[in-house]
């Protein structure tokens, strides 16, 4: 299994947002709408605050799994590649990493991007609405499915659609070293 980084090629990977206080990320997102406004979330406070809950969800149901997060928000990865994120960005990069180099306490996934997956409006009972999976478990669950980014229609509306496989990355021991060598 291969996941994959998206990111600005100008900027680097593995920058999290929700790494910064909350003041800090609203400056950010001020930064990146200036250069590319598709990227920033049209109620920047809404997104923050949700994202917040949403990991924070995330994070104690890992946990509760045996889980061992050791970062407050997660770097975020796709398993296997996920071409519509390149779009996102106005240079697009992207790391791969082989799920091998990580330990498997510290990545958790969701069957599509957290968002949609969590959003109570669109809970259609499958077993991947609102849960969070081990490695183990995750294989699995392609399996049964597939991977989004192959299956999902084309015409399901946008904020519906799941997109690709999340990976949650709770740790920083691999993805600094991938950091650091980006910008060496």
């Amino acid at each position: 299994m291969q996941l994959y980084h998206y990111f600005e090629r100008a900027r680097g990977p593995f920058l999290t947002i929700m790494d910064l206080p909350y003041e800090a990320a609203v400056s950010a997102f001020a930064e990146i709408n200036q250069t590319n406004p598709n990227l920033v979330p049209q109620d920047v406070d809404w997104f923050l605050e949700r994202r917040r809950e949403l990991e924070a969800i995330v994070r104690e149901m890992f946990a509760a799994k045996g889980g061992k997060p050791r970062r407050k928000a997660p770097h975020y990865m796709t398993v296997e590649r996920a071409d519509c994120m390149k779009s996102w960005y106005l240079d697009p990069a992207h790391i791969q990493i082989g799920i091998e180099e990580f330990d498997p306490a510290t990545v958790s996934f969701t069957y599509g991007d957290m968002f949609p997956v969590f959003n109570p409006r669109l809970d259609d009972g499958r077993e991947y609405r609102r849960n969070v999976y081990t490695y183990d478990e995750i294989i699995g669950l392609i399996a049964k499915y597939g991977y989004p980014q192959q299956t999902e229609p084309p015409n399901a509306p946008t904020h519906c659609r799941l997109k690709y496989v999340e990976a949650h990355i709770w740790s920083d021991k691999v993805v600094g070293a991938y950091r650091g060598a980006w910008f060496a």
